[in-house]
C-alpha cells in the first residue's frame, strides 16, 4: 500500500517558485515550508534536489523557470514536465496555501505509510511488541508535526528514543557555542561574547542619534573581521548615501566632504583605495556584504523573501517605522509588531541575526509607538543623543534587554563626523551593570542601581 502523492500540485508549486511573475512573499512562504521529502515522485524530487543543491544551499537566488529547464544536471524527464501547459504556476495566494497544505497532507500519508510497514515487518519478525512501539514513537511524531523538522522534536521518559539523550549530550558538550561580536567591546562583553544564531536585535535611539552610522560600523567590523554575511536594507536613505557614510570611515574623511564633493584629489584617491582593500576582505575570505535601497514600498515579506536560504549571518533593517502593511485595519502598533514576529521567526529558521531600528521615544525612553517590539526582541539597545552629547562627542548606551545575559550602560565615542562609533578605551568610559535606567512607561530613573539583578524573562508565545 503505497502512498504517493499528486504531481500536478508538485509541479505547480515547483512553477510558482520558478515563476518571474511570482511576488516575493509567495516564494519566501514556498521556500519556508517545502523540502526535500515534501515531493513523492523522482521528477520532482529532482528538480527540488537541484534548485537546493545549486542555488539554496549556495546562497544564490532562486533561477527562473528558463534556466532551470537549461540546466545540465536538470533530467530529461523532468524538462518535459517542466515545458507542458498542463502544469501552470499558481496565480493566487489561496491556490499556493491550498496546495501546499496537499502537499503536507500526502507528506504526513506517506509517513504513516512507512509506519505501518515498518510496524508490520516488526510483527512479521516477531519483534517484542514493546521493541516496535518504541522504534515508531518518534517517527509518529514526525508525521504528525507536519513541516516541523525532526530535531524540534524531544522524546523522553518511558521509550528508548535517543532524542532526549541528544539533548543532554548537547547540553553538557564543552564545545561552546558559536557567537557574532558587533565590534562592539562593551557591547558584546553584556550581550556575553556577542550574539546568538536566530535574535531579533532591536536598536532605538533619538532621531539624528547615529543609528545608521552605528549599523555600519557593525556591518564593516562583521564582514572585515567576523568574515560573515552581512546585509543593509534602507527604507530612508539610498545605496550611495549608504557608501558616502562607509567611505568616511573607511578613508578617514570627513562625511560633509564627501557627501558635499568637496573632497580633495589626494582624498578621492584615499577613498578608492580604501574601497579596494575593502573588497578584497571578501574575496580572500569568502565573505560578502549587500546593500539594498527599494524605492518603491515595500513590507517585511518583500524584504526578507530574497535573502531566505542566500546564508546572510546578519540582516539590518534601517527603520522599521518605514516598511509597510497590507492590512489597512491594523494600528501603528500592531503592524509594528506583526513585523518584530515575522522577523524573529524568519531569524530563526535562517539561522541569521535581525537587526531592526525603530525611533526612541524621547520622553519615555521606550520605543516609539510599540511596546511589543521589545517583547518580541532577544536583545534592546537604546541611546538618548543630546545636544550635551554631541558637543562632548560620547554617548550612553543602554542594554535594556538581554535574555541569559547582562544589562547595563555603557558610554561610547560617537565621532559622526567621520561617522565613527567606538568604545571608550580609557578610564571614563563608565561601564556599568545593572543599570538599565528604564522602566515601562515612566521616566528615566534618576537613581542608578549598583547591583546587578538577573531578569527571568519568559519566551514569546507566538
Amino acid at each position: 500500500m503505497a502512498v504517493k502523492g499528486d504531481i500536478e500540485v508538485e509541479l505547480s508549486i515547483l512553477k510558482t517558485l520558478l515563476s518571474e511573475e511570482t511576488p516575493d512573499k509567495i516564494k519566501s512562504k514556498i521556500l519556508g515550508e517545502i523540502r526535500a521529502d515534501s515531493f513523492a515522485f523522482e521528477e520532482t524530487k529532482g528538480i527540488y534536489d537541484l534548485l537546493y543543491s545549486n542555488y539554496i544551499d549556495q546562497g544564490k537566488s532562486i533561477p527562473s523557470l528558463r534556466v532551470v529547464i537549461k540546466h545540465p544536471d536538470i533530467t530529461k524527464q523532468a524538462r518535459i514536465f517542466l515545458k507542458k501547459d498542463k502544469y501552470e504556476p499558481l496565480t493566487s495566494k489561496t491556490d499556493v496555501e491550498e496546495s501546499l497544505a496537499t502537499l503536507s497532507e500526502y507528506r504526513k500519508k506517506r509517513k504513516l505509510s512507512e509506519l505501518v510497514m515498518t510496524a508490520y515487518e516488526g510483527l512479521e519478525g516477531n519483534e517484542d511488541s514493546d521493541n516496535i512501539l518504541e522504534g515508531i514513537e518518534t517517527r509518529i511524531l514526525e508525521a504528525r508535526s507536519g513541516d516541523r523538522k525532526n530535531e524540534d522534536i524531544v522524546v523522553g521518559g518511558a521509550t528508548d528514543d535517543d532524542s532526549s539523550k541528544k539533548l543532554v549530550d548537547k547540553i553538557v558538550s564543552k564545545e561552546k557555542v558559536r557567537l557574532s561580536r558587533t565590534g562592539f567591546k562593551h557591547l558584546d562583553y553584556f550581550l556575553g561574547g556577542g550574539c546568538g544564531e536566530g535574535d531579533l536585535f532591536i536598536i532605538t535611539a533619538s532621531t539624528g542619534g547615529g543609528k545608521t552610522a552605528a549599523i555600519i560600523n557593525m556591518l564593516k567590523f562583521i564582514y572585515t573581521v567576523n568574515h560573515e554575511n552581512s546585509v543593509l536594507v534602507s527604507l530612508e536613505m539610498k545605496n550611495e548615501e549608504i557608501g558616502e557614510r562607509l567611505s568616511s570611515i573607511l578613508a578617514d574623511v570627513k562625511y560633509n566632504k564627501i557627501r558635499n564633493k568637496s573632497f580633495t584629489d589626494e582624498e578621492e584617491e584615499a577613498i578608492r583605495k580604501a574601497w579596494k582593500r575593502f573588497n578584497k576582505v571578501g574575496k580572500k575570505n569568502g565573505c560578502r556584504y549587500y546593500f539594498d535601497s527599494p524605492t518603491e514600498d515595500v513590507d517585511i515579506h518583500r524584504v526578507l523573501a530574497p535573502l531566505t536560504g542566500c546564508g546572510y549571518k546578519w540582516v539590518f533593517i534601517d527603520y522599521i517605522n518605514l516598511l509597510s502593511e497590507t492590512n489597512d485595519k491594523l494600528s501603528e502598533a500592531q503592524s509594528l509588531s506583526k513585523i518584530a514576529r515575522y522577523a524573529k521567526r524568519w531569524a530563526q529558521k535562517n539561522k541569521a541575526i535581525v537587526v531592526l531600528l525603530s525611533q526612541l521615544d524621547e520622553k519615555t525612553h521606550t520605543i516609539r509607538y510599540s511596546r511589543a517590539i521589545k517583547e518580541h526582541a532577544n536583545t534592546w539597545l537604546w541611546w538618548h543623543y543630546t545636544d550635551e552629547d554631541r558637543e562632548k562627542g560620547t554617548c550612553t548606551w543602554t542594554l535594556g534587554k538581554s535574555r541569559g545575559s547582562k544589562l547595563g550602560s555603557f558610554d561610547m565615542k560617537m565621532d559622526l563626523e567621520y561617522m565613527r562609533i567606538s568604545d571608550l578605551e580609557d578610564e571614563n568610559s563608565n561601564v556599568r551593570e545593572g543599570d538599565t535606567s528604564f522602566e515601562d512607561g515612566d521616566n528615566v530613573k534618576k537613581e542608578k542601581k549598583k547591583e546587578y539583578k538577573s531578569v527571568n524573562q519568559d519566551d514569546d508565545d507566538f
